[in-house]
Order: C-alpha cells, then structure tokens, then sequence
C-alpha cells in the first residue's frame, strides 16, 4: 500500500510582509552589502510604490547601476499556488532559485533554497525514503534466505539485533538493513534494478546517496542544505520517487503471479 502523504508548500515558505526586500532603484552595491551582511543569496524586489516586481541574485549585483540591471522581472519567475505539494516546490526552486507562492489575494510568499531545511521538507523526504526501505525490506525478504539477510546487518544495527535475539524478541532481520547493506546486494535482487531507471552501477551510487541523506533528514540538526547542494536534493528526490514507484509495480506484479 502506497505512502500517500502531501505536504502543502505553504508550510516551508517566507511572507513577503515583513521579508527583507531590495528597492528596484536602489544602488546595487548598497543592495549587494545589505544582501551579503544578511547572509542572503537573494532577495524579494520592491518598486518605489511598494509592489512586487520580480527578485534578485545576490551574486549579480555589480558595484555600479542600480538593483535594475540584475532583476528577474515577475513575468519570468516561477510562481505557484500556496497549496502545491512540496515535492513540486522543492523541484521548482532547485530550477529557478525562488519561488513565489499565491492564494486567493495574490503572491504572498516565497521560498528559496534555505528552505530546504524547513520541518516540512525533512518530513517529505523522510516519507518518500521509509516507502523506499519498505519496499526494498519487502523484497530483499522475497530472494534472500535469513542466514544471508543476517550476514548483511552490520554496525549499531548488528548489536540491536543480537540484543533482540537474545531477549527473545521477535524480529524481523531484513528490518535491521539500511541503505547501504542493500548497495552490496542489487544484483542478488533482480526486482531492485528492474525498478530503477539506471545501470546496476548508478543504483549502487544511489542507494549510498540515500543513505547519507536519510541521515540527515533524521536528525535536525544536521543541515541538508549543508550536506546537500538544492539541486542535489531535488534529484535525489525525483529519483526516490520513481524508484518507489517502480518497486510498487514490481511488488503488483509478483501478487499477480
């Protein structure tokens, strides 16, 4: 049964009321130092009549001109409902850098790639890789016999699994293996890389990126967009999704058999 959490975007998102914003006609070097003091790549741009017309890289502004010269003006800027999954926003900002969210009374927020650290994304990305280890602990139970299962559980999962074994508790072993006991084992596993769009090579790659990105969603204090460039994120995000995906259908055909 599919995992079908929607996180909405407005949950990872800034108000524009009360942002930090740049005047267009502002000088660019005062901007860039305004920018760069606040520790922000970027910045919502404001006209001399207080409206929205569009935002600005930090990096662009030069020491002469105004903020003009570096505008991404509104009508090239990617906007979205308040109510788009985060999924979809993560994509959206990784493409474009920021990305103003609308309701019912027009643009009233934006996010940008900090916000990748925001709860909510942790919490998405955290669904979509706990689906993933489900379906991989489903099939690796499928064409592996326990004696080879335990032979994969190493670490921290290793002592609590011998700890449970000792207790007599009853335990399921292929629940003890993370993502990398499972980047050793793609090709013993034919239903993995048929779910995978890539070589047996790319998966291996994979599963060991998903691993380190597991880690870091699970523990707030560690920072993603530290760890992680947003772009890497947003692939490794669109990847989780559809290998998901492909082990469901592979899970669907093996019940039809």
């Amino acid at each position: 049964m599919p995992i079908t959490v929607s996180f909405p975007a407005y949950e990872m998102t800034t108000a524009l009321d009360g942002a930090l914003a740049v005047r267009l006609n502002m000088h660019a070097a005062e901007a860039k130092d305004l920018l760069q003091g606040a520790r922000f790549d970027q910045a919502p741009v404001i006209n001399v009549e207080d409206r929205l017309c569009g935002w600005v890289r930090t990096a662009d502004l030069g020491r002469r001109g105004t903020v003009s010269r570096s505008l991404i003006p509104l009508e090239r800027c990617a906007i979205q409902a308040r109510d788009t999954p985060v999924k979809d926003a993560v994509q959206a900002i990784a493409a474009s850098g920021l990305v103003f969210f609308a309701g019912p009374s027009g643009i009233t927020d934006f996010a940008v790639g900090s916000d990748l650290d925001r709860h909510v994304v942790r919490c998405y990305l955290y669904v979509v890789l706990a689906e993933a280890e489900m379906l991989l602990a489903d099939a690796a139970e499928a064409f592996l016999s326990q004696e080879a299962i335990e032979v994969l559980i190493q670490g921290r999962e290793r002592t609590r699994y011998e700890a449970a074994c000792a207790q007599d508790v009853e335990t399921r072993p292929v629940e003890y293996l993370m993502f990398r006991a499972y980047s050793r084992i793609v090709d013993r596993i034919p239903p993995l890389v048929e779910a995978f769009p890539g070589s047996q090579n790319e998966l291996r790659a994979v599963l060991k990126e998903f691993a380190k990105l597991r880690n870091c969603v699970a523990h707030p204090s560690k920072s993603l967009t530290t760890e992680f460039s947003v772009t890497d994120v947003a692939a490794l995000a669109t990847k989780a999704e559809a290998f998901t995906e492909g082990l469901r259908q592979a899970r669907r055909s093996s019940a039809r058999r």
